[in-house]
């Protein structure tokens, strides 16, 4: 048992740092486990769990304070901070009087982001770029814009700059296209952090237009994944639209003049259409699919040990567990179970309930190993294809090595969930590295690939090399009316096939007999790697997700590849 216990320890000091239950007296004490973080500000942070069970606590308002600003002082006295905003809200109202509010710091050197509560309720300027909110409980919110300061008037006299221009015409071409480009990316996050140093007023007074064009973009993209940050940006357009027809006749004027060149109506309408659009959050199931090794093995060849571990999974899955668990379901296919120690997939399987009503720990046993083929493949054609959760994530117990950025994956997980994803939502890879097959050496063997292609869909041609196109390392999530797009029967055929020795003998050209190469790789699978999409129903040249017009705008920015950005 020796050999698994880093991987369970990894798990649960994860499950431990999500699920951190936090519970009060009669007397309002607060009593935590012993669990902390060091940040790089120099303190250390008692980590804030969910509150169980009824508490006492008014229902107040929150209002954001604009600009970049920190509130000074820590509530009750220590640093106190939760890992989501609501539960730091939760915390910071039962506080009452002791806690003014939250802001929102970012420990860099444990890569994290920690709301802390705060004791002092006047913003002060900050040179980390911190956001901060305000409690206020029974009393009407003060206009409280980058350190107290009034707000000027919006208008329109800085349009013509640099990135106001970008933006517009970037925009415009965003709209018309469907097709994010590398210059929105540029000069909308030129207007974002000009919005987080100044505020978005005080910006509104360079160019109030395309203040609030930016405000539709983002609205837009956190629309999907963070609700309550949407409705807040909302809050912000609406009172600067407010500024506009009611403060001045020379700057309304001015920004009148303007506006039509901007295609603010259009944003809108977007906007406006994908909230009608977004579905109830309590009906939309997710499953994961992980393929997993629970022993540290090494391919050979001088190749280093690894170990699978699933703690990223747990802090994936940690935000509003208690919410979302009942619609939750997790599938390990185990590749490695016949070495494993007795009683591992237990305590697995138990450490993961956290997250999940179903927990399910499976062996998937093949001739010679296939991984990822049979470990999908295990799930589509068992028992559960005939129950398929509204979203399944199959992926690998390494994602984080495949998903760059990694918070692609929390996001499209994050918009599941909420029922933002609509019914025309395609299959979506979630890998980061995009596989032209008529230029990549290793995903397509002249040989064996097509008859491989001939083999699976039953065909009596194979599609060139170049006309295939997908990502990479078979990360991806699948729409359950996608997966239905072919039988059961077709499945189990599939996996029948990755499973025996027959996938292969027939691929490679030695008769019964099997290379060290062939299988460390695992061929079989490995050219199969590229064409997962086919399977369910996209063409053969599957699009780059920052070009593919039917993905939301949060998932083409994320998928940009760095290489593409040319900029400072």
């Amino acid at each position: 048992m020796a050999r698994h216990r880093g991987v369970l320890k990894s798990l649960a000091t994860a499950v431990r740092r999500s699920l951190l239950c936090v519970c009060w007296s009669a007397a309002g004490a607060l009593s935590t486990p012993d669990d902390m973080l060091a940040c790089d500000s120099g303190e250390d942070f008692q980590l804030l769990g969910a509150i169980e069970g009824p508490t006492e606590t008014t229902t107040c308002s929150w209002q954001p304070v604009e600009g970049a600003v920190f509130l000074p002082g820590y509530a009750t006295g220590k640093p106190l901070a939760a890992g989501s905003l609501n539960t730091a809200k939760v915390h910071c109202e039962v506080l009452g009087d002791d806690c003014a509010g939250i802001t929102l710091q970012p420990c860099r050197s444990n890569s994290v982001l920690l709301y802390s509560l705060r004791a002092e309720g006047w913003p002060e300027i900050s040179p980390q770029g911190e956001i901060s909110w305000l409690k206020r409980c029974g009393s009407a919110e003060v206009e409280v814009d980058e350190v107290g300061a009034i707000p000027a008037a919006p208008g329109a006299a800085g349009c013509g700059e640099e990135s106001f221009a970008g933006l517009q015409q970037a925009t415009e071409e965003f709209y018309t296209s469907g097709v994010v480009n590398v210059n929105l990316l540029i000069n909308m996050g030129t207007v974002l952090r000009a919005a987080a140093a100044s505020g978005w007023h005080q910006l509104a007074a360079t160019c109030a237009p395309g203040v609030l064009q930016t405000l539709l973009l983002r609205q837009e993209e956190r629309l999907f994944v963070d609700r309550e940050e949407q409705v807040g940006l909302e809050d912000i357009y609406q009172d600067i639209l407010h500024k506009i027809l009611h403060e001045g006749d020379d700057p309304s004027a001015s920004i009148l003049a303007e506006t039509p060149s901007w295609p603010l109506q259009h944003g809108y309408q977007r906007v406006r259409e994908l909230r009608r659009r977004s579905g109830d959050p309590h009906t939309q199931t997710v499953d994961f699919v992980l393929c997993f090794c629970s022993v540290a093995r090494s391919p050979g060849g001088g190749y280093p040990l690894v170990e699978d571990e699933l703690g990223w999974l747990a802090e994936v899955l940690a935000p509003q567990a208690a919410r979302y668990r009942s619609h939750t379901r997790i599938f390990v296919k185990e590749k490695c179970g016949d070495a494993a120690a007795p009683g591992f997939e237990e305590l697995l399987s138990q450490t993961l309930q956290h997250f999940a009503h179903v927990v399910q720990v499976h062996l998937v046993e093949d001739a010679l190993r296939a991984d990822d083929a049979t470990a999908y493949l295990d799930h589509l054609s068992g028992p559960f294809y005939d129950d398929l959760a509204d979203w399944t994530f199959f992926l690998h117990a390494d994602a984080p090595e495949h998903v760059h950025p990694f918070r692609l994956l929390e996001e499209v997980l994050s918009a599941a969930r909420q029922g933002a994803l609509d019914a025309n939502f395609p299959f979506l890879y979630l890998s980061h590295n995009y596989l032209d097959l008529g230029t990549s050496v290793h995903t397509w063997d002249n040989f064996a690939s097509p008859k491989l292609w001939r083999r699976l869909f039953s065909s009596s041609l194979a599609p060139p090399r170049e006309a295939v196109k997908g990502y990479c390392c078979v990360q991806f999530l699948v729409p359950r009316n996608r997966a239905l797009l072919r039988p059961k029967e077709w499945y189990a055929n599939a996996f029948a096939y990755f499973a025996s020795e027959s996938s292969y003998f027939d691929l490679f050209p030695h008769g019964h007999f099997v290379t060290w190469q062939d299988l460390t790789c695992r061929a079989p699978a490995q050219l199969w790697m590229p064409w997962w999409h086919v399977v369910f129903g996209e063409e053969l040249a599957c699009p780059e997700r920052h070009q593919d017009p039917r993905l939301p705008l949060f998932i083409q920015l994320r998928s940009i590849p760095p290489d593409r950005i040319q900029c400072c």
